[in-house]
């Protein structure tokens, strides 16, 4: 069960409020130097030295979050449908597409969400997602998210043999 602090609570129960959640997301796998941190929302100027290239981001317990704008496509609830969550980024920074493409397995996501008035306090935490079947072109990353323990998960789950059965046999 998920443990919400009472600002997390009442600002959600809220029918308007100026203060939004944030998802805080870091990449990690063995091909990239340093882990990757995007961010959901362009709370404040994480970079402006030059003014062609002014980034916003969140800063969240010493890091800084790139923002990059991004849809979530949920998994459908129909017969059949398909059971996977879609995440599509604007890259606008144009900086993933290359690391996209030295990367050929999936890469391990932990998602944190706080508070955009409180940023160092982690509300609630998700870890062991996977970013798979990543894919771009010119203006978009496109990639798959799945559950780490389901994609590892052995499938069928056992086997009814005498090792683990020895009185049916």
């Amino acid at each position: 069960m998920t443990t919400l602090s009472l600002n997390m609570r009442q600002e959600v129960a809220k029918s308007e409020s100026s203060i939004c959640p944030i998802l805080l997301f870091t990449l990690t796998h063995d091909d990239l130097a340093e882990p990757i941190y995007i961010s959901t929302d362009p709370t404040e100027r994480i970079d402006d030295t030059s003014p062609s290239k002014i980034i916003y981001g969140t800063r969240s317990n010493g890091k800084e979050f790139i923002f990059l704008p991004m849809r979530a496509k949920l998994p459908s609830e129909a017969e059949g449908g398909s059971q996977l969550m879609k995440i599509e980024l604007d890259d606008i920074h144009g900086a993933y597409r290359e690391i996209v493409r030295q990367i050929q397995s999936p890469v391990s996501v932990t998602v944190d969400i706080v508070l955009a008035d409180t940023p160092d306090t982690v509300e609630t935490t998700w870890p062991e997602f996977l970013f798979t079947n990543i894919t771009y072109d010119a203006e978009t990353v496109s990639c798959d998210v799945v559950h780490e323990t389901l994609i590892t998960e052995p499938f069928p789950a056992g086997s009814f043999n005498p090792a683990y059965f020895p009185g049916g046999f």
